[in-house]
């Protein structure tokens, strides 16, 4: 297990050393600067170093320590006796790291070098975001996976669910769409629980039901957290299939820092089918028809393509995958954030804008999202803090009248033997209705869908230290309000299209339309808003060898909304595209309004002893007005408990002669590992 991660560590200590494009900070305002790295090679003196890397404390040889002449790509790995052997330019820095333990760097001489590491205790230390509230990732008794922002936004991907999967154990991310504006991953937590909706709860910064984890700023995420089992009781019924804790970066007491991120990267179809081609077709069509006791369609016009005498103003050879999808399509995005403070006063501010294009041909539609953040934090006193958070967010979608998916089966169902266009440039027919592939993915004559998102978030919170009444405890709340509006526009335009009379050798015009071939509006518009509130009683203490928490909570969120939609037809031109232009003639309009109301009561109760034995109980009373009065409320209980036998002298006994019952040789793997699990 060590020596896989050794490796996988080497690997990218090895890539370090390639180019770099794309991250710049600065620590003084307002000067911006920037700094862009990249791998050479000097002619420079060498000299062959040796060494040993052992444990500080125990003097034991580590195997599969990673040494490496800083800033190259040169290194290699201590053997099972935790020896190296590697060329080293005179005056060069050696690092030498290996998890678990604390890295260091010492100056490469020559002779023999003994490396000593020391435990990397804040690894223990580190805390980990679980339901409302954090605990020290060593003590954690349930089941908590967790990535860093900062392995997301190296992705590439527009969508952030997208980059979850390979990084969360027991988290799948399957994305059925490659769509700009329609890419979302359906996201599972160890599999399918209900014949329903098997998504998990989506918490961010604290607040449930947040919508728009999708197109969050991966620059702006600290950490994903995904609590499974026991961990994830405390959310109650919503928590059923797993849940989901974003959190976003918060400021610091240093100075001012400005970190600029941006990347262009191409995206293309994992795959499209080999389709036949015009007289592998027609041939293939005739066996069907005269399996089914039918006279065939092409006997005496594919053998045409054989010897050149087919009548190419008629018959085409077109691979409508070709004409609809093109290898690559470019997407970019740029962010800029502006973090610091001090003492009393933390800030963290970004702007992030990105753009997509689909993988259509000479097309003239698009996705783009904009959006801004900033996370307030003021220290009112020794006792009272204090924060401000808001988001908003706009996207922008101009997508095709018609859909991904029936685009992508009509250009699988086409006869290759039509034309997209003519050899004298005119269009060809299309398929039924006139649906010429070309002309619908370019979107220019068919009309529009254009979807218009914005988002809204804000959260007002305080936390409340109470040392008069008793050391460990306090009060924190939140009033939190979200704000989401749609407006969507469809218009469905005319296009002309053309026919190859054989018998007159002319081009026959014809008019379609998707909707009965007159130009047509849909308006929708929908907004709705979430407001939560939240009250938290909390107490921590430690008396000696046992820690204590617990917690009590109240939590109440309602959300309600309405829309309304307007359909009118008949329209004498595509100019005037608003609802009061159209005829009356079959005109038509609806809408509704909606309301759910939910309240909470909820508590945790934890107890350590020496960190080594945990026990925590989580009980959970949910109510919602989406159930018959006497069958809206529900009660949820959660117990685990966890043992640290790391800490037990028989297991340091065994670890300090040398005899291994575990394939980790530190705790925090081992305890990484069992969480993932």
């Amino acid at each position: 297990m060590n020596t896989l991660n050794s490796n996988l560590k080497s690997k990218h200590i090895l890539l370090a050393g390639m180019l770099s494009l794309g991250a710049m900070t600065v620590f003084a305002v307002p000067s911006l600067s920037g700094e862009i790295t990249a791998s050479y090679s000097v002619s420079q003196q060498s000299q062959t170093v040796k060494g040993v890397v052992v444990d500080k404390s125990t003097g034991e040889p580590i195997i599969g320590a990673n040494v490496v002449v800083k800033g190259t790509t040169n290194g290699v790995i201590t053997d099972f006796d935790g020896n190296y052997t590697l060329d080293a330019p005179v005056g060069s820095i050696l690092v030498i790291s290996y998890i678990g333990y604390q890295s260091i760097e010492v100056k490469a001489v020559a002779g023999v070098q003994q490396i000593r590491l020391g435990e990397d205790t804040q690894a223990l230390e580190e805390v980990v975001v679980v339901g409302y509230g954090v605990q020290k990732k060593a003590t954690v008794t349930g089941s908590v996976s967790t990535v860093k922002g900062s392995d997301l936004k190296t992705t590439g991907t527009a969508n952030i669910t997208n980059t979850f999967a390979g990084k969360l154990p027991g988290v799948v991310a399957t994305n059925r769409s490659g769509e700009p504006g329609n890419d979302y991953s359906d996201i599972l937590i160890r599999g399918k629980g209900s014949l329903n909706d098997n998504s998990p709860l989506i918490v961010i910064d604290g607040v449930a039901n947040r919508g728009g984890l999708e197109r969050l700023n991966p620059s702006d995420i600290e950490s994903v957290n995904v609590l499974k089992d026991a961990s994830a009781a405390i959310y109650g019924a919503q928590a059923a299939n797993g849940v989901i804790l974003v959190t976003t970066k918060r400021g610091t007491s240093d100075k001012p820092t400005i970190t600029y991120n941006g990347s262009f990267t191409l995206s293309g179809n994992t795959r499209t089918p080999d389709l036949m081609n015009a007289y592998q077709c027609m041939t293939w069509t005739d066996e069907i028809r005269k399996g089914n006791g039918q006279s065939p369609l092409y006997e005496n016009i594919k053998g045409g393509y054989l010897d050149g005498t087919i009548n190419r103003n008629q018959y085409g050879d077109t691979d409508w995958m070709d004409v609809v999808f093109r290898s690559v399509a470019p997407q970019t995005r740029h962010s800029l954030s502006v973090s610091g403070g001090s003492e009393k006063v933390k800030f963290y501010v970004s702007g992030d804008y990105s753009y997509q294009e689909p993988n259509y041909r000479n097309t003239s539609l698009d996705f783009q999202t904009g959006q801004v953040r900033s996370n307030i934090d003021a220290q009112i006193s020794d006792n009272l803090k204090i924060g401000v958070d808001l988001a908003a967010r706009r996207e922008k979608r101009n997508n095709s009248v018609i859909s991904t998916d029936d685009i992508f089966w009509e250009a699988f169902m086409a006869y290759p033997w039509l034309y997209d266009y003519y050899p004298n440039g005119l269009p060809g027919p299309g398929l039924a209705n006139g649906n010429n592939l070309a002309i619908l993915v370019a979107g220019k004559e068919t009309g529009y869908n254009r979807v218009n998102d914005t988002f809204v978030d804000s959260k007002f919170s305080f936390d409340l230290k109470l040392p008069w009444i008793t050391e460990g405890l306090s009060l924190s709340g939140y009033a939190a309000f979200d704000y989401h509006a749609r407006e969507q526009k469809q218009l469905w335009d005319v296009w002309d299209t053309y026919d190859y009379n054989a018998a007159t050798g002319e081009y026959i015009k014809k008019t379609t339309n998707m909707n009965g071939n007159n130009i047509s509006l849909r308006q929708d518009h929908d907004d709705n808003v979430t407001k939560t509130f939240h009250l938290k009683l909390d107490y921590q203490r430690t008396f000696g060898d046992h820690r204590v928490g617990a917690f009590v909570a109240y939590e109440q969120s309602k959300y309600e909304g309405e829309n309304f939609y307007g359909w009118r037809g008949y329209y004498l031109s595509n100019r005037p595209d608003y609802l009061d232009f159209g005829a009356d003639k079959e005109k038509t309009n609806g809408g509704r309004g909606y309301v759910t109301v939910r309240q909470n009561y909820f508590g945790r109760l934890n107890y350590a002893y020496k960190d080594r034995y945990m026990f925590e109980f989580t009980l959970r009373h949910d109510g919602s007005m989406n159930f018959a009065s006497n069958k809206r409320w529900g009660t949820f209980p959660g117990l685990s408990v966890g043992w640290r036998m790391s800490e037990e002298d028989f297991i340091k006994y065994l670890s300090n002669n040398n005899i291994s019952i575990f394939s980790f040789d530190d705790e925090a793997e081992f305890i990484e590992e069992m969480n993932n699990a």
